[in-house]
């Protein structure tokens, strides 16, 4: 039985190949994680399924490594930690089926720190307001991340109108509800007030 061969770049979300611009000895990686049971929902669900089976350390350079495995299934996700760049700490991750002998070219992409927090509002009030977290600590959770973004309320409150409009358009009237709970904190943040220098 032959293995596959995996060629993981590490991208921007514009796609450009992140440059690794550090020391020799980085911390920044890929790893592979295994699954077994990737028809299982339950594996599914969990934040990282499967036996992790191999680290790449990211050599100097193009953010770049090639990577021989055992036919099969695998959870791929790197960390990239170049902040100069922008970028997020972690990349999305990316699902393979590798077969043998099959050269295969993975594009992880590492979001910006602001479309993590554009993506995080909606799900994160969502997930506060099930577990009963005070409206107040949820409100200025918020207010923090979206200050720490640079994303205006009004930019912020627009989206998720915006997605209200459209759900409201397929009749998702659960997805509705959380849009008018997630816009009804939106609308009342707190003002975040930045250290004097």
């Amino acid at each position: 039985m032959g293995f596959a061969k995996l060629s993981i770049w590490i991208r921007d979300e514009q796609g450009k190949v992140c440059l690794n611009n550090g020391v020799d000895k980085r911390w920044d990686w890929v790893k592979i994680w295994y699954q077994q049971d990737y028809d299982n929902t339950e594996a599914q669900n969990s934040y990282i399924p499967g036996s992790e089976i191999a680290t790449a350390y990211l050599p100097k350079g193009l953010a770049h490594v090639e990577k021989e495995i055992a036919p099969g299934a695998y959870i791929i996700r790197g960390h990239f930690c170049e902040h100069d760049q922008k970028t997020n700490d972690f990349t999305d991750r990316a699902f393979v089926i590798a077969k043998c002998g099959e050269e295969i070219c993975v594009n992880l992409i590492v979001p910006n720190f602001v479309s993590c927090v554009h993506d995080t509002v909606n799900p994160l009030i969502n997930a506060a307001t099930l577990m009963g977290i005070k409206e107040d600590h949820i409100k200025l959770t918020i207010a923090t991340l979206l200050a720490a973004a640079k994303i205006s309320k009004v930019t912020m409150v627009n989206d998720i109108e915006a997605r209200r409009v459209g759900a409201n358009e397929i009749k998702a009237t659960e997805m509705v509800k959380v849009y008018d709970k997630t816009l009804k904190i939106l609308k009342d943040l707190p003002e975040i007030h930045k250290l004097s220098t």
